[in-house]
């Protein structure tokens, strides 16, 4: 209840009470509106934003959720539009539903001055955006309509906490004829403009919506002299008598007004204020239509729109819980991946784990025979194939292929789906030696890279979910995820099984090749130059085109492998599955890298030589290394003579080529004996020699290190031999100094000794 001459505690209750109001009961007749409008898709962005800026408890819930946002409203200009873009339309329908109803659903007459004060605001708030349009200078519009809405907001807030307290109110203001903001002033110590403010700031609003809901019954005239970012209170309090003499509504202040000064100040004429007060009524009628406060029987219309919503909510939450169902099967196939990943091992052959997986097929789905095979080349007449006869019975086998048979039925070769086993198995059936029921018998396919590398045959038992498999899209859900997992790692084996038929080819070479080495310790004839050269030549040409294809095998597989895997630790949330997938990526990785060096020592660029300086190639070589062993300075004595002639050569590619040699020396260094983890150390040797006819420039590279055995040096420019412990380094290093010395027409020899050094010639064409 109002107290006489209150002290400051009661002015600080009412202050606290209000200041913890951060949101207004939505009058029956605006909630229907919305909710009406929202279930039919009436509404447009600038529809929508004009049923907001109609109503001040609507425009009060947005900006709570701008704040939840934390999206600032820097400029009123269009500011609700630029809202929206912010607010998903759902968070704001959510909001509504969640907000009070104003007196519930009753007609009493609280409501009626709920909405007769609502109507005020809607008046003054469409008053106040033509009188800054006509001021003299005008004033921005927007501004000054969203400070006309909420000018009192104060008194709203009020109602809100203490709703008999503000009729009370109400009732001294009505029966002395005097301002609403007295009788707050004289009973509660602070008035609707003061905590209108306050929300206004908590709000964030800009300045002159602060100013206008703040000052707006203070003799603006006066203030906005000493003060002109007031002018836009004065707006409002101006636009304030107009509506209140108008009749529009209530605002509870029932005083008289006389607005002729506060026109004055804002350069405004009688005859500019009788045009706005001849068009303000209809304006506000159009309003209040959009607004729904013309509404008969609001209560009903709200019933109404608040059970078409329902239904509305009803059927998305229908469509998420179908969406749950389907993300709960998709969660199952980690299930069966959990199951198969620790049989996975790159060293099986593809059918071995093509029976782990039938088995696991078998166990998960719970059905009968089961019959993977794996595709080969279409010119090859017979298949691999496991059988699964029961999970203690697993036969591998090869499948003639009659000229008749369809290894990949159409349907299963454009998509993947689940199909009837019907006519299409008939030949595999007489060569596995287990019954299938063909009449309950399933083809899949094994998918990767959108093409079908394996089929799964299988027969489905009773206990299988056969309702799931009477729709074909629902089966086809059921299974894809494991087939499509099964059908990428045994891709993955097939191109690996391909990769070590490469390797072995790359070895056998290598091994021809060693033989035309000339051995350091060797008293044997050596071979001509002429003839050394054309065995090296073919002998790299061969190797390389070996390197290009197992890297070609390699890449295509790798790069799904590790982009799923990339992909699947992105969303997975399981802490154990998540750290499995972010080891298969990183694994890939590494193995990207040592394709990459596969890559760059099959297919270099093309050398471009040109004749450059010996010192040039020599320097960029040291400071190639500096930037790879991540050393301060390389400790080198070099020794160019001034007569030795430019070498005819690409220099970005032999110094790339003589950095390694020198990296290489650096390594041969350790503390120990053993292999050092850190960078080499120790000093380096270069000396520069030309022949006698100036045709060729030698190039000498020499260490103190520990030296290589013969076996050692026999092997040591062979693409991935190292001395290094296993995983430790990729032995690249003189692989690709030789191939990038080679291409440029030029040799690469090695000598070294146990516990004394490696010496490295490097021999160079002139031009």
């Amino acid at each position: 209840m109002p107290v006489s001459n209150p002290d400051s505690s009661e002015v600080r209750r009412v202050e606290v009470a209000v200041g913890q109001c951060e949101e207004l009961s939505i009058l029956p007749a605006v909630a229907a509106r919305f909710l009406g409008g929202l279930g039919r898709m009436e509404f447009t962005p600038s529809l929508l934003a004009e049923l907001i800026e109609s109503d001040p408890a609507l425009t009060v819930l947005i900006l709570r959720l701008c704040r939840n946002k934390e999206i600032i409203i820097k400029e009123p200009d269009y500011w609700i539009l630029q809202v929206l873009e912010s607010l998903p339309l759902r968070e704001i329908r959510d909001a509504m539903l969640s907000a009070k109803i104003f007196g519930g659903l009753s007609e009493d007459a609280s409501i009626d001055f709920r909405k007769e004060l609502t109507l005020h605001s809607l008046g003054v708030a469409c008053c106040a955006e033509k009188l800054a349009q006509l001021a003299n200078p005008s004033l921005d519009g927007e501004t000054a309509h969203l400070a006309g809405l909420l000018h009192d907001i104060g008194k709203f807030l009020l109602d809100e906490v203490m709703p008999k307290s503000f009729d009370t109110l109400l009732e001294q203001a009505r029966s002395r004829k005097t301002s609403f903001a007295e009788v707050e002033r004289e009973n509660l110590g602070v008035d609707h403009t003061i905590l209108g403010k306050r929300f206004a700031q908590r709000m964030q609003l800009p300045a002159g919506i602060i100013l206008g809901i703040w000052l707006h019954h203070s003799q603006t005239g006066a203030i906005s002299q000493a003060m002109p970012q007031a002018r836009i209170a004065g707006v409002v309090e101006l636009a304030d008598c107009i509506v209140r003499r108008a009749g529009i509504g209530d605002s509870g202040s029932y005083d008289d007004v006389s607005p002729e000064s506060i026109a004055v100040s804002l350069g405004l004429t009688e005859e500019k204020i009788r045009q706005v007060e001849e068009q303000l009524p209809d304006i506000v009628r159009q309003k209040s239509e959009v607004a729904g406060l013309t509404l008969l029987k609001p209560a009903w219309a709200y019933c109404d729109a608040l059970r078409a919503t329902t239904s509305q909510l009803a059927g998305e939450n229908s469509k998420l819980f179908d969406e749950s169902n389907l993300l709960q099967k998709s969660s199952a196939h980690f299930d069966f991946i959990r199951e198969l990943l620790p049989k996975i091992n790159p060293n099986l052959p593809a059918i071995s784990l093509a029976g782990e997986f039938a088995v696991c097929w078998q166990r998960f789905y719970q059905t009968g025979p089961v019959c993977v095979y794996l595709l080969n080349e279409p010119e090859e007449k017979a298949v691999e194939a496991v059988v699964v006869a029961n999970q203690t019975s697993v036969k591998q086998i090869v499948l003639n292929v009659p000229e008749e048979a369809i290894l990949i039925p159409q349907a299963v070769s454009e998509k993947f789906t689940v199909i009837d086993a019907g006519d299409y198995v008939g030949w595999l059936v007489e060569q596995v030696e287990v019954e299938f029921n063909l009449s309950d018998t399933k083809i899949v396919p094994l998918q990767a890279q959108g093409r079908t590398v394996g089929i799964i045959v299988f027969e489905l038992r009773d206990q299988t979910p056969a309702a799931v498999l009477r729709q074909q899209d629902a089966g086809a859900g059921r299974f894809e995820g494991a087939a499509r997992f099964g059908g990428t790692v045994l891709d993955m084996l097939k191109s690996i099984e391909s990769q070590q038929l490469y390797a072995e080819r790359f070895a056998q070479m290598l091994s021809a090749r060693g033989q035309n080495i000339e051995h350091p310790t060797s008293n044997t004839e050596h071979p001509t130059e002429e003839k050394k050269s054309q065995t090296t030549e073919a002998d790299a040409e061969a190797l390389a085109e070996i390197a290009a294809g197992a890297a070609h095998e390699m890449n295509n597989p790798l790069s799904v492998i590790r982009g799923r895997a990339q992909l699947l630790a992105k969303t997975e949330t399981d802490h154990d599955k998540k750290r499995i997938l972010e080891q298969i990526q990183q694994n890939a990785g590494e193995l990207a890298a040592i394709i990459d060096d596969l890559m760059s020592y099959a297919n270099p660029e093309k050398p471009r030589p040109t004749d450059t300086a010996v010192r040039q190639i020599i320097d960029e070589a040291a400071d190639l290394t500096v930037m790879k062993k991540k050393i301060d300075r390389l400790d080198a004595e070099i020794d160019i003579p001034a007569d030795i002639p430019s070498v005819f050569v690409d220099s970005a590619q032999i110094a790339s080529a003589i950095s390694n040699i020198i990296c290489n020396g650096l390594e041969s260094y350790d503390a120990g004996g053993g292999v050092s983890d850190l960078p080499g150390k120790g000093p380096i040797a270069i000396r520069v020699l030309a022949d006698k006819d100036g045709g060729k420039v030698h190039i000498e590279v020499a260490d103190s290190g520990r030296g290589m055995d013969e076996e050692t040096l026999s092997k040591a420019s062979q693409p991935f031999f190292s001395n290094k412990p296993a995983g430790r380094k990729r032995g690249m290093g003189l692989a690709h100094a030789q191939r990038l010395i080679e291409i440029n027409n030029g040799t690469l020899e090695l000598k070294s000794e146990m516990g004394k050094g490696t010496r490295v010639t490097v021999v160079l064409p002139c031009k």
